[in-house]
């Protein structure tokens, strides 16, 4: 394709220029790429193409899983499109069965990475599976700070219209992401609500003009996904009740206390209760330590063994979830599965709720749910303003939370549900 090999070539060049001169100016970019892909009919209306959107998800399982809805619903509004999905390479097979979309490619991208590798890697990922396409629309959901240079590909792509968040949403995404606001064509402000985050996907769309009927999330795994997670449960979790255990978090300050959650889960086990455990490789310590440390046969520890969609059917197959703030506690709930989360927040945060309180922003979204938190931040973290509200690099404000806590949320969950309630805990 000639208009491909020739932005490839322009691309090239200023990729060059940044390295003899050890300096990458945005607006210089903008203004030295955006006459190429004008030129070469990338941001014209075309009526002779089938109408097509891009819809970029670089962050975590969390992120993706609560956009699910967004995807189902830009399908519903324009049925005959041709959607195609890039997310991280971690969360790909989870979204790879995803019946709303065409395609699911992945990216890789991060903090990590040089800037000049970064261009090089998008350009030739462009390249590859997207400057063909001649896209229509490109949809940036992620509100918060963004540390994938997901507007960057955006901008990249080729894409007639770029929609997403300002830069400037909050202090932190406006010193991380300066100058980004550039790569969008669309760029819209926070509603002037809290939102939750699977609220603010939505929002996206209806600024563009489409309806939202159903703001609902979603997974999806198959026949021998189901097969694989029904095997290695059918003769653990027998006659038991199954509660699924995520014992790590993205940041070290909202992992609860591995030994107290073996104080307040050993006695739940002695009524009965069967635990697994879900998560990455990060946690394989602290899931040996509560694997040796529970009564003899009631937990099966699967941290680092399972694929990521057979956790989800075992997340579906599971009766509640009891952890952190996890990719996997938004699986619980986009399965309506109960959650009981332990969070680091504390119940009398200062800082602004639409930015900072991560309760308010990611709390289990359309499923029964107990969030533990403690009453009062400990010093320094009552006198700062970051998300989540504890500013320390380990376990911290989060430690306030008694395991008795967990046994008594425990017990009005069971009781909840026993009497057939609607949704809503929190």
């Amino acid at each position: 394709m000639d208009e491909a090999k020739h932005l490839k070539h322009i691309c090239d060049s200023y990729i060059k220029q940044t390295v003899v001169t050890h300096k990458f100016d945005l607006p210089e970019f903008v203004g030295y790429m955006e006459p190429a892909f004008k030129k070469l009919g990338f941001r014209a209306i075309d009526r002779t193409r089938q109408e097509s959107f891009l819809v970029l998800r670089l962050d975590g399982i969390g992120g993706c899983v609560m956009m699910t809805g967004f995807l189902r619903e830009l399908r519903r509004n324009r049925p005959r499109a041709y959607i195609t999905l890039v997310v991280n390479p971690v969360v790909r097979p989870l979204m790879e069965l995803c019946p709303y979309v065409d395609e699911v490619l992945d990216f890789a991208s991060g903090p990590r990475m040089a800037l000049q590798d970064i261009l090089r890697s998008a350009v030739h990922f462009c390249q590859r599976h997207l400057w063909q396409r001649f896209y229509d629309i490109c949809f940036c959901p992620q509100w918060g700070t963004d540390r994938s240079w997901t507007l960057l590909l955006g901008f990249l792509s080729g894409a007639r219209e770029r929609i997403g968040y300002s830069e400037r949403v909050s202090r932190e995404k406006a010193r991380s992401n300066r100058g980004h606001n550039l790569f969008l064509s669309r760029v819209l402000a926070s509603p002037p609500e809290v939102v939750h985050e699977v609220a603010r996907a939505f929002y996206l769309l209806q600024d563009f003009g489409m309806q939202v009927e159903n703001d609902s999330m979603e997974l999806w795994f198959d026949k021998q996904d189901s097969l694989v997670a029904h095997r290695l449960l059918v003769n653990f979790a027998r006659d038991h009740a199954l509660a699924v255990v995520a014992l790590g978090a993205a940041q070290t300050n909202r992992k609860y206390p591995v030994e107290k959650y073996v104080a307040a889960l050993r006695p739940i086990a002695q009524a009965g209760t069967r635990f697994v455990l879900l998560g990455g490789n990060d946690v394989d310590l602290e899931g040996d330590f509560f694997a040796r440390s529970m009564p003899g046969g009631s937990v099966l520890n699967l941290i680092g063994q399972a694929y990521l969609r057979v956790m989800a059917a075992i997340v579906a197959m599971s009766d509640i979830y009891i952890g952190n703030d996890t990719g996997i506690l938004h699986m619980a709930a986009a399965f309506r599965v109960p959650v009981i989360e332990v969070m680091a927040e504390a119940q009398d945060m200062k800082a602004d709720p639409s930015v900072y309180s991560a309760y308010e922003r990611f709390f289990p979204w359309h499923t029964p749910a107990i969030v533990l938190r403690p009453k009062h931040a400990l010093p320094p973290c009552n006198e700062t303003a970051v998300l989540g509200g504890c500013c320390t690099m380990m376990p911290h404000c989060i430690s306030c939370v008694s395991p008795e806590e967990i046994v008594e949320a425990y017990d009005a969950m069971v009781e909840y549900l026993e009497e057939g309630r609607g949704e809503a805990v929190r």
